[in-house]
């Protein structure tokens, strides 16, 4: 194999590697002398092949998975939470009858649920996914007592009671409108 190139300035060394044919020592033959890039023996700039780009892969992958997190906890935040169904309890104990009104939505416009002269005690369970605002009025028609309570989630919330005919206890909660309780 000659050790002359086809192309001008290019000299094959000892090593089978190619080096520009300034790089060589006077006596020829060797491994190229070591200097700055982009300079030949007398320090004048040379042009210099063009480096080949290191591929960051690693870069890449990371960068997609990023974005794919990032997507998806966008997304996520756009998704509807999770339905929370509450649970409410409306009581009333004691002896005798009532007239008994509740209202799960608490302006007793429309909404409002009654009935009259029921035995006591009294209960009634609804499930709502928002936490609002629940009241219950009660008016003791015969009997001694009477309490009202409103529970949550099983937690109570309200309590009122009244003595003799004509008693009326009202229990009133005004819950979380964002359903977190």
């Amino acid at each position: 194999m000659s050790d002359e190139s086809q192309f001008p300035g290019y000299k094959q060394g000892s090593d089978g590697k190619w080096y520009r044919t300034e790089s060589f020592p006077a006596q020829g033959g060797g491994p190229p002398q070591a200097r700055s890039p982009g300079t030949g023996p007398t320090g004048t700039a040379q042009p210099l092949r063009p480096e080949k780009r290191k591929k960051h892969t690693w870069f890449w992958v990371v960068a997609i998975l990023a974005v794919v997190g990032l997507g998806s906890g966008i997304a996520s935040g756009f998704s509807n939470p999770p339905v929370t169904n509450h649970t409410i309890v409306y009581s009333v104990t004691g002896t005798g009858r009532a007239d008994i009104q509740w209202d799960p939505s608490g302006n007793f416009v429309g909404n409002a649920l009654r009935v009259n002269n029921v035995p006591l005690p009294w209960t009634k369970t609804i499930k709502d996914q928002s936490l609002g605002t629940y009241n219950l009025n009660v008016r003791l028609l015969s009997g001694t007592t009477v309490t009202c309570t409103l529970t949550v989630d099983g937690h109570q919330v309200s309590t009122q009671s009244s003595i003799g005919p004509g008693a009326a206890p009202a229990c009133f909660y005004e819950g979380s409108s964002n359903g977190s309780g």
